[in-house]
């Protein structure tokens, strides 16, 4: 979501992306440092370039994940030495934090320190998250004070939101895709009405992948793009593959508990737990880069937790 990224968020029709084209005009010019709020795939990154960019600031923007500070470096600088030179090399630019909910108690307390000590060398920080970080307050897993260190909240709102700007979001990605391969393709009427009906749980990262895929696989010689060209899984809403998932695990519960029936030797309670949780926890860990802090975080467990599960189903 680069190319274009003014047109994709700040060109559109719908009230809530002129809501917020108006705070960030408002916000950009001035030294304070904005949290970001939207779900996954809505292009926080891209609003907080476009912030930088319009603040006018002379330095580079640099981005912070959590995920990347939790372990010595090679050369063994310490965590604190890190985000310090990141913070040293982004004078007079921008630090845009990604996922800033996942950083632990103690990286919080670092970050903390890091996020006044900018206001020495000039660098605005935005921080993104699609948590209620409020909240995570107010049940003291995220600190106060590092929270209130970000006075202006933008949200970004989900594509189900601006609907309106649906067709000019895929004109954008179609023009991109023509600079890229040079073959013009042209979204058909019945078509663009399935797009717009859609509610794309990605957001917009959804709606580009979608328009890829549909550029891709369709033939070259099929210049006109029709419903026809959508993947029959196309329109399956969380709610159906829930329920689709939900039958294929009732459908394995009953196949071993009539197993269970015929040998004492089976725990199907175990095995069926087993099924279920391990593919879970390795989501989460290949999520995280296999860092268990984050992990446990990311499945709203304690890391102990986290630590006696992997230990339990053998997971390296």
């Amino acid at each position: 979501m680069e190319k274009n990224s003014t047109k994709y968020f700040f060109e559109g029709k719908s009230t809530k992306i002129k809501s917020m084209s108006k705070i960030i005009r408002q916000v950009a010019p001035l030294f304070a440092n904005i949290l970001l709020y939207g779900e996954a795939g809505t292009g926080k990154n891209t609003v907080a370039k476009y912030i930088h960019h319009k603040s006018k600031r002379s330095g580079e923007v640099n981005f912070l994940n959590p995920a990347k500070f939790y372990k010595k470096d090679k050369v063994g600088d310490s965590i604190d030495k890190k985000i310090r030179n990141l913070f040293i090399k982004s004078s007079n630019g921008t630090i845009i934090i990604n996922d800033i909910a996942d950083f632990n108690k103690v990286l919080q307390s670092t970050l903390h320190n890091m996020v006044k000590y900018a206001e020495e060398t000039n660098v605005r920080v935005i921080a993104c998250t699609s948590k209620d970080l409020k909240e995570l307050v107010r049940q003291k897993r995220f600190s106060s004070t590092l929270y209130h260190l970000f006075p202006a909240n933008i949200t970004v709102p989900p594509l189900r939101d601006r609907k309106e700007d649906i067709p000019s979001l895929a004109d954008i990605f179609l023009t991109d895709l023509k600079a890229t391969n040079n073959l013009e393709k042209v979204i058909s009427t019945e078509l663009l009405d399935v797009l717009v009906a859609h509610n794309y749980p990605g957001n917009v990262r959804e709606l580009e992948s979608l328009i890829t895929n549909l550029y891709i696989k369709s033939d070259v010689q099929d210049r006109l793009l029709l419903p026809s060209h959508l993947s029959e899984d196309f329109g399956m809403t969380h709610s159906k593959v829930s329920n689709r998932l939900s039958d294929d695990l009732y459908r394995l519960a009953k196949n071993m508990l009539k197993s269970g029936e015929l040998t004492s030797k089976i725990d199907v309670y175990q095995e069926y737990k087993e099924i279920v949780e391990i593919p879970l926890i390795k989501a989460a860990l290949d999520i995280t880069n296999r860092n268990k802090s984050v992990a446990a975080n990311l499945l709203n467990i304690n890391r102990n937790t986290l630590a006696k599960l992997l230990k339990e189903y053998n997971i390296d």
